[in-house]
């Protein structure tokens, strides 16, 4: 059985090896399985559609495609659209040129990062949007997906929510206090608990919005960012523990 992972550094499985990949591992349970990779930090669906389109990639011939959403990315681009945030997608130019200088993505995002202002891993959804209009905002990006899988003959899909990629962290929100002042920090800290509350309902949303689409679909809600040690030190991708934790959730 051959099957292929897409979506961004978290589905990349971000600083640690191959073999301890969550997906990996949970796969491994089986015979004779063959897991691919097409990941890499802040990819999002029009990265993903731009190296298809010019690489003609062939998703038909893997048994199963497994699709991460990273709503950190997503929703970010979908709400404030692509000017304002310096991760943008690369286009299928700028893919064709980094055939020829491997430089050239890291450049790029170096270039974007010190012209405008870093934004910590937060997402905006939580306060910029009601539930209702996140329940829309969703079912949109999930309708994206979908129209992507069907365009490339994928049948046989699954998707993977993991809440790491972009759920608020008691523990690790302290690294980005450097990008807020006194008083925006103190308020995020403050709200806290109603972010807490407010993803937990968004992950209720995911599952309603999957199941009357009839998708298959795994959603961790087991994983709590009060468990620092899930989490590597410096970023918010998991480590190998996290990652060994979600293989055996699956």
């Amino acid at each position: 059985m051959k099957y292929l992972l897409i979506g961004d550094s978290q589905a990349m499985g971000y600083g640690i090896n191959f073999e301890d990949h969550f997906l990996f591992k949970y796969l491994n349970k089986k015979n004779n399985i063959n897991l691919e990779i097409l990941a890499s930090p802040h990819n999002d669906l029009n990265n993903i559609t731009s190296f298809t389109n010019f690489y003609k990639f062939d998703y038909t011939k893997y048994n199963k495609v497994f699709v991460m959403i990273n709503l950190g990315v997503d929703i970010d681009r979908f709400v404030f659209g692509w000017q304002k945030n310096w991760n943008k997608s690369n286009t299928s130019v700028e893919i064709f040129l980094s055939k020829y200088l491997k430089i050239y993505p890291y450049s790029k995002n170096i270039f974007k990062k010190n012209k405008i202002s870093f934004r910590p891993a937060i997402n905006p959804l939580v306060n910029y949007l009601s539930i209702d209009e996140s329940k829309l905002l969703i079912d949109q990006i999930i309708n994206q997906y979908i129209n992507f899988l069907e365009n490339n003959n994928i049948k046989n899909y699954e998707f993977i929510i993991i809440p790491p990629a972009w759920y608020l962290d008691h523990e690790q929100i302290y690294k980005y206090k450097k990008y807020y002042n006194k008083l925006e920090f103190d308020n995020l800290i403050k709200n806290i608990s109603y972010y807490d509350l407010f993803m937990e309902k968004i992950i209720d949303s995911f599952i309603l919005i999957f199941k009357s689409k009839k998708i298959k679909n795994k959603i961790i809600q087991e994983i709590h960012f009060k468990n620092e040690d899930l989490f590597q030190k410096n970023n918010y991708h998991l480590n190998i523990k996290g990652h060994d934790a979600i293989s055996k959730i699956l």
